[in-house]
């Protein structure tokens, strides 16, 4: 009776599942939830159903990266891909005599509706079935180590967006950094998105390396002239030094 009356109870609640693929730990806030994610982390929460859900997402130091509003209803399986921060794909994990499925990319979207049977976990490596058979959905996320793949999958509008995502919010640390702010390296507005990481990361010296690049010859000589008297005025910045000579 117990769990007849426990599974009746879940009957019409919809699920929630966040996913961080930002290259920094995020604040995840929704309906009194309070997730905190590192990169590539994902979390499970129930909602209420809602018609206006607030969503908004935070860094640790509490500066808001995003905040939307959507409808949550039913017994549906939502996904919060924060900011669009990587590309998913849904696959088929088939068992026995089941034919094989082509995966289905989905690209990179903030926010989804999903039937599949695991988000971002493992299927099992067997089923029991009496028809010697059968098949499991699953949604995954690209590997933080390809970034150039993410945006190979992602639509073309969502590329832009994926690069300004990790241009501005990325962590210094992180480990691939420089492989997103190359790839924002190509992009009509690289200048705008390097101006805008130094403005939230002014030492970042990834940033600041590139910012030499996609500098015009003229805001390049007024760059490093900045960049020379800097360099005097703290002569043990070794940092300051080497970007005065790769000036």
């Amino acid at each position: 009776l117990g769990g007849v009356l426990g599974f009746g109870g879940a009957i019409g609640h919809p699920t929630l599942t966040v996913i961080n693929g930002l290259g920094l730990p995020v604040v995840v806030e929704v309906q009194g939830h309070r997730i905190t994610l590192e990169p590539q982390a994902h979390e499970q929460v129930s909602l209420d159903k809602a018609k206006h859900l607030r969503v908004t997402a935070l860094t640790r130091q509490v500066v808001q990266i995003q905040s939307f509003a959507e409808s949550v209803e039913g017994s549906i399986h939502y996904v919060y891909n924060v900011a669009g921060g990587t590309a998913l794909v849904e696959w088929t994990a088939v068992y026995g005599n089941t034919a094989p499925e082509e995966p289905r990319q989905l690209g990179a979207p903030v926010w989804l509706a999903s039937r599949a049977d695991f988000l971002f976990e493992e299927p099992p490596k067997s089923l029991s079935s009496s028809t010697k058979g059968g098949r499991k959905t699953v949604v995954s996320a690209f590997p933080a180590d390809s970034p150039r793949q993410i945006l190979s999958h992602a639509e073309p509008n969502q590329r832009r967006h994926l690069l300004e995502m990790h241009a501005t919010w990325d962590d210094p640390s992180s480990r691939h950094l420089i492989d997103w702010l190359i790839a924002a390296h190509d992009e009509p507005n690289a200048a705008e998105l390097i101006h805008e990481r130094l403005r939230r990361y002014p030492d970042d010296m990834s940033a600041l390396r590139l910012e030499q690049d996609v500098a015009t010859p003229d805001e390049r000589r007024a760059l490093c002239e900045r960049t020379h008297q800097k360099s005097q005025q703290q002569p043990q910045n070794l940092d300051l030094l080497y970007l005065w000579l790769r000036c």
